[in-house]
């Protein structure tokens, strides 16, 4: 890499550096909760207020509590508005083995800055950034800068949230969006980004996460490859 090129190293957090549930259901158990219906995340009407709901949250166009009201009415109160508090926080759990021996390697390299783009919301970011004082989150801590969906008004894939972030980016130097590389489990993510003109890989959530980016990073000569 030449040390006249910044760049960014940009992480997506959910499925990334930090471990989540994958579903509804998975979150259920996850807060100790009983699965009172099956279906009940499969049914059409639900899955579309819900989606509707957790896309208003992320780009802060709801307020927490209002959220899980929504939440609750799409399961008819399946699921209490109080129970839904606990489902979500359960939502996000540890980090990824490895992950901050990561972050605080790239801090150490000349010319690389750390970030993250994440969708995410208010009351998973009080978390991840720290904002509680429990420092859960280590490796996010320790990143240079911290994007988020419900700060910026918009969310992935949708094309300006890449704007927005490479415009945060440009205080440390990555005049092209081609010096950001970036990170992220969702494909649709991933070709956004791409079309952004970012250089961007898709990650598998269920493997060794920190492992699949330094082989990127290595490719990327961000990372020497070493004997």
């Amino acid at each position: 890499m030449s040390k006249s090129a910044p760049r960014i190293v940009c992480f997506d957090l959910g499925g990334v550096l930090v471990r989540i549930c994958r579903s509804w259901e998975e979150a259920i158990v996850a807060a100790g909760l009983p699965l009172r219906d099956p279906n009940l995340f499969t049914a059409e009407h639900t899955r579309a207020q819900h989606y509707k709901a957790v896309d208003r949250y992320q780009r802060g166009e709801l307020e927490t509590a209002a959220y899980y009201a929504e939440l609750a009415r799409a399961t008819m109160d399946v699921y209490t508005t109080l129970e839904f508090q606990k489902i979500h926080a359960a939502f996000t759990l540890k980090e990824y083995p490895g992950a901050l021996e990561l972050v605080r390697e790239l801090n150490q390299i000349p010319n690389v800055v750390t970030a993250c783009l994440s969708n995410t919301n208010a009351e998973h970011w009080v978390r991840l950034a720290g904002e509680d004082g429990r420092a859960e989150y280590p490796s996010v801590l320790e990143l240079r800068y911290r994007v988020a969906s419900h700060l910026l008004g918009s969310a992935k894939p949708e094309p300006v949230i890449f704007r927005q972030a490479h415009a945060v980016f440009l205080s440390a130097l990555a005049e092209s969006p081609s010096q950001i590389v970036f990170f992220d489990d969702a494909p649709e993510n991933v070709l956004a980004a791409q079309h952004a003109g970012w250089t961007a890989y898709q990650i598998d959530p269920h493997g060794d996460t920190a492992a699949q980016i330094r082989s990127a990073l290595r490719a990327e000569r961000v990372f020497e490859e070493r004997d």
